[in-house]
């Protein structure tokens, strides 16, 4: 990504989806009352959007940073790892007893995965 207007549309695009994801993720209430206020509301599943948002972000401005190498990989890391969180959180309210060990696991190996290419490409 060389052009001014690729890289301002990556800044732009990657600070809306990592804004939105987070507010989503950290306070969904807040969020569905200014933004989303279609019923039913459901907190986690705000949570899981905003986690999924967020990863989208992290993977554009990855895109911007590191010219795409990784991007897919931050994207994914970036969505698992707080998409687990957002089951630690809400466990106990609905869902499987394994999904925050499973999903933490998903997260694990992504990160992990992210750090050896990154790592690599040094």
């Amino acid at each position: 990504m060389r052009t001014t207007a690729g890289r301002l549309a990556s800044g732009i695009g990657g600070l809306f989806f990592v804004t939105t994801g987070l507010w989503a993720f950290v306070s969904p209430g807040s969020f569905f009352q200014t933004v989303a206020p279609w019923e039913p509301y459901n907190a986690h599943f705000l949570r899981d959007a905003g986690a999924f948002s967020t990863g989208l972000g992290l993977g554009v401005v990855a895109a911007l940073i590191t010219r795409g190498r990784i991007s897919g990989l931050v994207a994914a890391a970036g969505g698992a790892s707080l998409h687990a969180i957002s089951h630690v959180v809400d466990h106990g309210d609905g869902g499987r007893t394994t999904d925050p060990w499973l999903l933490g696991l998903l997260a694990v190996v992504l990160v992990g995965g992210l750090l050896v290419e990154w790592n690599s490409e040094r």
